[in-house]
């Protein structure tokens, strides 16, 4: 992705919420720079720090509810990403939306799911991003009843294919 973004003649930068360099995946013919991997500080400071140094023209923030926080409640996150942006324009993905989605829930994941689904409406209103995307349809329908106008953004999933396993694997 940060090649094919490069070929269109743009630079590609990485700002991690815990602040971790990836392995190069194999065949990269790049790195891709991590501006503010080397603060200190919350990850706020980090990513002001990123931010202000790199300058992006577009921020994509990729949402997991229990990647921010081990309860599923991202707080500081879903409160701070809107001025952490800064009024850049914001692709959001949400990639998990809130708890309580299924038939047969506990009554814990049902007050979870409606905190949770507080939190991440008032996150993107205050956010207003300029494209907001979502992997399955049914949460773009969910978002909908909520006045969020989401797309969907089919995701491939991270099981290697190659010529050498590719038959054996789509058997």
């Amino acid at each position: 992705l940060a090649d094919e973004i490069r070929g269109r003649g743009h630079e590609p930068a990485l700002f991690s919420w815990r602040g971790h360099a990836s392995v190069p995946a194999e065949g990269e013919s790049r790195s891709i720079p991590m501006p503010g991997r080397a603060s200190n500080g919350s990850p706020w400071r980090r990513w002001a720090s990123a931010l202000e140094e790199f300058q992006p023209d577009w921020v994509s923030a990729q949402f997991v509810t229990f990647g921010y926080h081990p309860k599923g409640l991202p707080w500081e996150f879903a409160q701070r990403l809107p001025s952490a942006v800064g009024g850049r324009k914001t692709h959001l993905m949400l990639h998990e939306i809130w708890s309580g989605l299924r038939v047969e829930k506990r009554w814990k994941e049902s007050i979870l799911g409606v905190v949770q689904r507080w939190m991440i409406l008032r996150m993107v209103r205050r956010l207003r991003p300029a494209a907001l995307h979502t992997s399955i349809e049914y949460y773009r329908r969910l978002l909908g009843q909520f006045k969020v106008d989401a797309k969907v953004l089919p995701i491939f999933g991270n099981v290697p294919v190659t010529e050498a396993n590719a038959d054996a694997w789509l058997r």
